[in-house]
């Protein structure tokens, strides 16, 4: 066979190989970017951050008419106790201010038309400058029909699916609202104790003085305003003692959301749990660790949420 000839079967079998990778990975859509699916039928399996940024793109914007942002903080809070509206949870394990407006960027960019946007607020969603490793449109869209991110996200499916790495992998850690019930993850023995250490420590001080964050949170807030969203900013509750010794670095930081609450009038609330009179940060049962909530401390969380959205109706 001249070389010629090899090249060209060589080329053409390449090709119908990557084609047929391409129609599998569009006949399964795994992301719900293509066919026609239920609402409430597309989940997360692994890959948080690349799974919800393709979420943004048609799941979301077809199904949800409200959305949570924030860290690893409010990622465990169930979308569906929140009254009034459908909501997805798009909170990031880690995430940073510029990752949440890369998500709702993407989602607007799609035609969601969101009634109501919640924000979970924190010194450590504001509180670190951003490298290029956390763009989250870095992979693209295209990596949806075949890619090693893919692959990854096929292997967890498999493994959560048959209970192969249940310790690790649970198969109901996700669900397709959004939310991630990491808890069993970040429980910690001595819940009082740990709280009382991380009091010791001011790192806080310095996440909530970083005004770089602070500019990227006044530049998402005002994406979301311009696109007639209400929405709510509410400060998470921090254990007592780790507020009580930064408050007031922390009384400061919560004074720069106000004022930038207050640009936009009713449209934004602005609440801060953590002077609330239902104490939610007093009560250490409330937690699992230093700052992420237990279930308890979840629905009364969400309590204060609704009690606080009802005021946009």
């Amino acid at each position: 066979m001249k070389n010629e000839t090899y090249f060209i079967i060589l080329l053409i079998a390449c090709l119908i190989g990557a084609a047929a990778v391409v129609g599998i990975n569009r006949k399964i859509d795994i992301f719900g970017l293509y066919g026609d699916h239920p609402c409430g039928n597309i989940s997360i399996y692994g890959e948080e951050q690349y799974t919800k940024y393709l979420h943004m793109h048609r799941y979301v914007p077809e199904c949800y008419n409200g959305l949570l942002l924030g860290a690893s903080l409010s990622a465990n809070l169930d979308p569906v106790d929140i009254q009034g509206y459908r909501v997805y949870n798009a909170s990031l394990m880690g995430a940073r201010i510029g990752q949440l407006d890369q998500l709702y960027s993407a989602a607007v960019d799609q035609g969601a038309q969101f009634d109501v946007v919640i924000i979970g607020i924190h010194p450590y969603l504001t509180g670190v400058s951003e490298g290029p490793n956390m763009h989250l449109a870095e992979k693209g869209l295209q990596s949806a029909w075949g890619s090693l991110s893919l692959l990854r996200v096929y292997g967890f499916a498999l493994i959560r699916k048959f209970g192969l790495w249940e310790s690790k992998f649970p198969r109901n850690q996700y669900d397709a609202n959004g939310r991630n019930d990491y808890n069993r993850f970040f429980q910690v023995p001595d819940v009082d104790a740990h709280i009382l250490e991380k009091a010791k420590n001011t790192e806080i001080q310095a996440l909530a003085n970083n005004k770089e964050g602070m500019k990227s949170l006044a530049g998402l807030l005002e994406k979301i305003c311009q696109s007639r969203s209400n929405l709510l900013l509410y400060f998470h509750p921090i254990p007592d003692e780790i507020y009580r010794a930064n408050q007031e670095t922390l009384a400061s930081y919560w004074q720069q959301i106000e004022h930038l609450a207050n640009l936009y009038d009713n449209q934004v609330i602005a609440a801060d749990f953590n002077t609330h009179p239902a104490k939610v940060n007093k009560n250490y049962k409330n937690y699992i660790d230093h700052g992420h909530l237990s279930e308890q401390g979840q629905q009364k969380l969400i309590e204060l949420i609704n009690e606080r959205l009802r005021e946009f109706r």
